[in-house]
């Protein structure tokens, strides 16, 4: 088994200046957002290449408005999945388009399901 040198210690690289609660309330916000520049990736490029079926909804946890979709599509048998797939693909540039603080007010604390 290797053992690790105490030299190159993950606490060796720490900013002596920053307390355990600073850079863990920084470590928090980083999270946050790189969670939330996932979700809005996920979201934008589902929208654009799976808009027909709701599955960007699904991923914002919006479930009603993607069974909608979803119904719309499968009970039109694919008639409606033309129009939604076309809603899918605006919804996906808006996502896409927006700033990850943007998005994070106006889709998930919001709570916007449609546009």
């Amino acid at each position: 088994m290797l053992e690790r040198d105490p030299r190159h210690s993950d606490l060796s690289h720490r900013d002596p200046s920053h307390s355990d609660s600073q850079s863990d309330s920084h470590s928090v916000n980083d999270r946050h957002q790189i969670e939330v520049s996932n979700t809005k990736l996920a979201a934008g490029l589902s929208a654009m290449f799976l808009g027909a079926f709701g599955v960007h909804k699904f991923i914002l946890r919006y479930y009603t408005a993607g069974a909608i979709m979803l119904a719309v599509s499968v009970l039109t048998c694919g008639l409606g999945a033309f129009v939604m797939g076309v809603i899918g693909v605006i919804e996906g540039i808006l996502y896409l388009s927006k700033t990850p603080d943007a998005f994070d007010a106006a889709y998930l604390t919001s709570r916007r399901p449609w546009f």
